[in-house]
């Protein structure tokens, strides 16, 4: 429960200073390249309790 409460509150984070950087018609890449991020460096989730 607590790890869907920080990956929403990341996402909505992310996606509010990519607007700021980017066009609003690009915002989904930060969110993307977060995504990507996570899986690639901790495949089992933000804090790995599976």
């Amino acid at each position: 429960m607590f790890g869907a409460f920080a990956g929403g509150i990341i996402v909505g984070l992310v996606e509010a200073t990519t607007a700021l950087i980017l066009p609003p018609s690009l915002k989904s890449v930060g969110i993307y390249a977060v995504y990507l991020l996570v899986v690639f460096i901790r495949p089992r989730g933000l804090f790995g309790s599976m």
